[in-house]
Parts: structure tokens; sequence; C-alpha cells
């Protein structure tokens, strides 16, 4: 019996032949010389230099990485320069939590995350206390209450028993959605802090071994983490769940309903703490130098290129977020130096940068597709994004729809490192392809110009995400023990990026939006029932498009009108809420006020885009 993924490759692969047709490839390097030039050792080798330095945005050891990354591409042949930027970054001055059970001698906590047996070095010194980016500074002493996962309808519950939010001090189970969200939303309630911890029911224990015996998240590992802009106006910290648990045994009230208890040893309580509760953030708030590392391997047609990211900024070593990411790129990069050197070079300027900033916002990634929007507007072709892209064996991917004939093609020729088959064969739970969704670099490329991106990942359980943990003894008894799929995704995006590169008009399939187009549609719609025939001229443009579409995978047309063309398309359809992706954001926006001339008005200007679409098509 065929299951939906199987469905998911044969219309993707369907598109693929006819994306086939009509887009010839120009002479190009022996593809199997190619994908036998990354290997696991290299991409080790690298990770054990990324590992050696905390580099969070702006550190001494962010520049000395940044150093490092130019010297290696240099070596293999690429134009390589530091683009430097300043922005704001913070780091922890003075981070307090107590429980005042006594006023003589409260019970303060350990902020610092615990040793873990086997892992010496991820006990470091100069870690750092974990803390969150966008935390207002603050010193509140106030009564805690729990609540749950800090959603709208965990607020609610409190209210309906009675229990006041304004002025106290907020814990929440985080993981539902990003924590600036939750954050601005404790902060509307009238939360005076906020803590936020990793409930063992969701990361840790009661989903399997923990670190360093399996893949979750130990009781004393803290999660850092960005807010977001602008800062909060209330103090904020994530705290281990050990902590937690210690608070929450604390706690007096009413029995929790059964989805707000977790698998801490505590009573989960609605109410709130007997005893006060200090919290204390003060936070260095300062401009400071980051550095892209930006690499080409210049092509034939110069003013047109793909381009290959990764971050290269860590909370603190990051092995795995994102020394897995750059390990990628730069094994990338020595396979497609080598080969220009033996005399190869590509149709279109191969790009690949280390993003620093990351993790305080994408910083690195926006400032460098504001600074050379026109650039790429004109010219870039596809945008490969590579992050924490080895943590378990399931095989991921997202990409958008352009794209997906070319992802599921250069699939069919990688070997599958843990079978005698490729990485196109199935694997139970695989999810191939879902738009792009999450926070990476991909964002400013996609959302704010419309550029086409994909990523992939062998995905599963990372508790030491964000943490001082996440090192190369935890990439090494862990994520990715042979490092094995860190070569399997190297000889993947070498792959595709020669073949986008090489391609004589720009590989993208009109046709596979179709499907993308009437899905999102439906999704955008659902639910809102009165509204449907509101959006009529959009499934109208729909048709029409779908039409211009196949004319032009018969036909490609030039490359700017291609990329004209992909750009609408992309700002049209894709968008994001949270970590969710969203269909038509615009739509689906006016869809939730409820007004009906409101949705008319925008399904029309959508309609209105998609035949703009179509025209450049034709």
């Amino acid at each position: 019996m065929k299951t939906a993924v199987n469905r998911r490759f044969a219309l993707a692969l369907a598109s693929s032949l006819v994306l086939g047709a009509g887009v010839a490839a120009a002479a190009g390097p022996d593809e199997g010389l190619l994908i036998n030039i990354p290997t696991a050792s290299g991409a080790m080798i690298d990770t054990v230099r990324i590992d050696r330095d905390v580099h969070r945005p702006g550190s001494p050891g962010d520049h000395l990485l940044a150093l490092w990354m130019q010297h290696q591409l240099q070596s293999y042949g690429f134009r390589v320069h530091q683009e430097a930027f300043r922005a704001r970054t913070t780091a922890p001055k003075r981070l307090v939590l107590a429980l005042l059970t006594s006023a003589k001698k409260p019970e303060g906590f350990t902020l610092r995350e615990g040793p873990i047996a086997n892992d010496p070095l991820g006990y470091r010194d100069d870690a750092g206390l974990p803390f969150l980016d966008g935390s207002g500074d603050g010193n509140v002493t106030a009564s805690m209450v729990y609540a749950n996962h800090g959603l709208t309808a965990d607020y609610a519950s409190l209210q309906t028993r009675g229990v006041r939010i304004s002025g106290r001090i907020v814990l929440i189970r985080d993981g539902l959605e990003p924590r600036g969200q939750l954050g601005r939303r404790a902060q509307k309630y009238g939360a005076a802090g906020i803590l936020f911890y990793s409930d063992p029911a969701d990361r840790g224990t009661g989903r399997g071994q923990t670190y360093p015996d399996g893949p979750w998240q130990p009781r004393d590992v803290v999660r850092r983490g960005s807010l977001g802009y602008p800062d909060l106006r209330i103090p904020a910290l994530p705290i281990s769940a050990a902590n937690a648990q210690q608070l929450l045994n604390d706690m007096r009230g009413l029995a929790a309903p059964a989805n707000w208890i977790g698998g801490l040893e505590a009573p989960y309580t609605i109410g709130l703490t007997q005893h006060k509760v200090h919290l204390q953030v003060v936070l260095a708030r300062y401009f400071t130098t980051m550095w892209n590392t930006v690499a080409t391997l210049r092509g034939t047609h110069p003013d047109s290129r793909v381009i290959l990211g990764a971050h290269r900024d860590a909370w603190v070593t990051g092995a795995t977020a994102n020394g897995s990411g750059i390990s990628i790129i730069m094994e990338v990069a020595r396979a497609l130096g080598y080969l220009h050197a033996t005399g190869w070079q590509p149709r279109r300027s191969i790009t690949i940068i280390g993003f620093d900033g990351e993790t305080v916002g994408t910083v690195g990634s926006s400032w460098y597709v504001y600074d050379h929007q026109r650039e790429l507007e004109h010219g870039a072709v596809a945008y490969l994004n590579a992050d924490t892209a080895t943590t378990g064996t399931t095989l991921t991917g997202n990409a958008v729809a352009a794209l997906l004939p070319s992802a599921f093609s250069a699939l069919q020729k990688i070997p599958d490192p843990a079978k005698s088959t490729s990485m196109l064969s199935e694997r139970p739970g695989a999810n191939l392809f879902a738009p792009p969704a999450g926070g990476s670099d991909f964002e400013p490329f996609l959302y704010n110009l419309g550029i086409p991106t994909m990523q992939f990942a062998f995905s599963g359980p990372f508790g030491v995400d964000n943490s001082s943990y996440d090192d190369l003894n935890y990439a090494e008894r862990i994520a990715d023990p042979s490092f094995a799929n860190h070569r399997a995704l190297a000889q993947l995006y070498a792959l595709l990026a020669v073949r986008l590169a090489q391609a004589s008009r720009v590989p993208y399939s009109f046709s596979s939006y179709v499907g993308a187009l009437r899905l999102g549609l439906m999704r955008a719609t659902r639910g809102h029932g009165s509204l449907i025939s509101a959006t009529s001229p959009v499934n109208a443009a729909i048709s029409r498009f779908a039409q211009a579409a196949a004319r032009y995978d018969r036909r490609p047309l030039s490359d700017q009108q291609s990329l004209d063309a992909v750009h609408i398309l992309n700002r049209l359809l894709y968008g994001r809420q949270g970590y969710a992706s969203v269909a038509f954001p615009a739509l689906a926006k006016a869809l939730e006020t409820g007004n009906g001339a409101t949705v008319g008005s925008v399904a029309m200007q959508t309609a209105r885009q998609l035949d703009a679409v179509s025209t450049l098509l034709r």
C-alpha cells in the first residue's frame, strides 16, 4: 500500500520529468567524482575546530572562527572576504533566582548547568550562565504562578479559577511557541517576570533516555535563546527542570488539569508559591562588530549565482547547532574547489557564506540581504541553507515548490548512509517536503525578496540544543557518531549547487506551485466557511496560473523573467507565524478579521498578483 510519502515522491518526480523536458544542463563536472570528494573525516576535523572556542556573536572566539573559515576557503580556491557589520548583542551582568523561605537565609538557585558524566568538557567555565537575549532588566520579588505552556487558553484557565497574573512571576513550560511570543503574551497579562523551563515530559525522561545515554534533555541542562526585538519590559530567565521542580514543590492551590501535568516529581498546581520568589536580570547591551565570511567561485556568467549558507555563531560552541551546518558547507566548498583546480568553472557563480548573529535574530543574513538586495534580486537563483543538520536519522527537508524537482532528482543520486539505496528511498517517518518553516537564515532571502530556498537535515531529538553540552562529545556520541550523515548532506548540497549553477536556464518548475497554491488556499480558508466565497477570485487566478505554468515548464524563458515571477509567487504564497509555515499570509491575516469586505479586497489583490506571474510566464 502506498503511503503519503510515496505519493509526494511520485508527484515531485512527475514534475521533475516535466522540468527535464524544458531545461538543458550546460556541460558540468563528473557527478560521480563530485559526490566522492566530501568525507565524514573532513566534516569531523572541521567540527573539532568549531568546538574549540565559545563563539557567541561578536566574541573573540567568533572572530577567530571567521578567520579560520576564510583561510580554509581560500585554500580551496575561493575568493574570500569578511563583511563586517555592527549589531547589538547582550551579555549577562547579574542573574539571580531565589526562593525566600527565610528572611535570613533565602534558598538561592544555581543557575549554571550541572556536570554530566562522560562529558567533562561540556561543563566549561567560559560557557557563561544561561540567559535570554531580549529579556528586560528587572529586580522582582513576587509570588510565582505556573502557567503551563503559556498559551492564551492557559491564562484563561487561570483567570477562571481566580488566579491573578498581574504583578507575579510566571513559570512557563516552553516548547509549543517561540519564547518571544510567550514572553510578550505574559507581559500583556501583567506578569512581573518570567521563568522558562523545558519539562521532562516534553523533552526529557518522558520521551526517552537523556544525555549522555540518549538524545533527550537532562534535568540540569538549560536552553539559551533569543526573545527577539523589541526587548521585553520585564525580566525573563531560562532555568533547568531541576530548579523548576523546586519552585513547583513550593506551590499551593488547586490540582491542575491533566494536560497541565508534566514529568517532574512535583505537584502541578493552579495557585501560588507559599514563599516569594526573587528574580533579578541585568544585561549588558552593546553594539559590537560581527562578521559574515563570504566566499565565491566565479562563474562564466558571474551576475547569476547560487548561494549556500550556514550560521557560524553559537550560544556556546554549538558543535551541532550549527557546527553541523558549517562543516557540511565547508566540505561542499572543498569538493567544488577540487573540481575548480582541475579546470572546471561553473556557469553561474557559487557563493558560500558563514553568517554571524543568527542566534540573536538572523542579523547577519538580514544585513547581507539588505546590503546586497539589488544583486540578489537580479541574480540569485537559489539559497541553500544548512542549520542544525544532523540531530538524528530521519531525513527531512523543506523547499519552495520551484525547487522540488531539482531536490528529488538530486536525492536519487546520493547514496543513503544507512542503506544500499539512494536517499530517495522511503524512510519511516520521513517528511519530504514541508514548506519552509522555523527560524533560520533562509528567512530574509525568502520572505523579504522571494528568493527560492531549500534545506535538508537528518533530524531527531536534540536535548542539548543551545546548551553548553552541544559539543563534540554529543555529536560523536549521539547526533552522528560516524559523521556519515554529515557526508551525505555535503554530497547532496554539492550536487544541488553544481546542477543549479550549470543549468542553461534557471531550473524552476512553476507547475509544482499549482498543488501548493490550491492546498494553501484550502488551509487558509479552513474554519472560515462564511468567508470562503470572498476568496473565489484567487481560485480562478490559480486556474489561469496553472495554464501559464504548464507552458513555461515546456519552454522556460529568460533567467530574469523567471526570477521576477518566482519572487512574486514566493512572497505571495509563503509566510510564517511563530514556528509554523503560513500559506497566503496576507489573505490568512484578512480572514482572521472575519470581515468579508476586507477578505474580498485582499483576495482581489492576491488574484492580480497571481495574474501578474501568469503574464510573466507567457
